[in-house]
């Protein structure tokens, strides 16, 4: 991601010459395109992949939930969570690269989130919600950020939001579903765009043309 070369960069100039980002590469055995909603959920299904440290925004989630009294959200968990996790939501146990468009549908989540405190420098959790046609709210910080500001296929909020601030935002999403749909017409483009492109072997082309530089 350019934000971690630019960081880095900051730090060591002379390397900016011979810097290359190359984006991940995923290969999908299955691509599920996002649905407009109709009509408003009354529960809000949220899906929470990866393994959800205090860095990875445990303690907003937690916060988030026990503000939660008339039980808006329901919160879902796919691998491993903080042990301020551990009573809240549903748990889903781990996941595979092979079966997690499969289990993030099985879910059947309205929206996604990534709600990292630090700088992720490409997040495939946020790949595979895209793959599974889940649009998803994350915090306007590093890869993150700007894949979700380059794509449109989601919501940024700040470092800075409270739990109280993040939850507000959430509800406000589907109390506009021209947004909410316009959302995943941007996430439906993203797969056109991407997954078809995007793949392992690409990837390893990219390293390849680098290497050939070399020699």
């Amino acid at each position: 991601d350019d934000s971690a070369k630019n960081q880095i960069c900051d730090i060591f100039p002379s390397v900016k010459s011979k810097f290359h980002v190359i984006p991940h590469g995923r290969d999908f055995q299955k691509v599920i395109q996002g649905v407009h909603l109709n009509v408003a959920p009354s529960k809000i299904r949220i899906v929470v992949p990866g393994n959800i440290s205090k860095a990875k925004g445990a303690l907003l989630i937690r916060d988030i939930f026990k503000s939660d009294k008339s039980g808006m959200f329901e919160f879902h968990f796919l691998g491993k969570v903080a042990p301020e996790l551990n009573n809240i939501g549903i748990h889903h146990g781990s996941y595979s690269r092979g079966d997690v468009v499969d289990k993030i549908k099985a879910i059947d989540p309205h929206i996604g989130v990534v709600l990292s405190l630090w700088p992720e420098t490409f997040c495939h959790t946020l790949t595979e919600m895209w793959a599974a046609g889940v649009p998803v709210l994350g915090i306007n910080l590093g890869a993150v950020g700007n894949r979700i500001s380059e794509s449109g296929a989601g919501w940024l909020i700040s470092d800075k939001t409270t739990y109280l601030e993040c939850k507000a935002f959430i509800k406000n999403i589907f109390e506009s579903l021209n947004d909410y749909n316009s959302k995943i017409d941007l996430l439906n483009k993203w797969q056109e765009d991407k997954i078809k492109s995007n793949t392992t072997a690409w990837m390893a082309e990219e390293y390849t043309r680098i290497y050939e530089k070399l020699f």
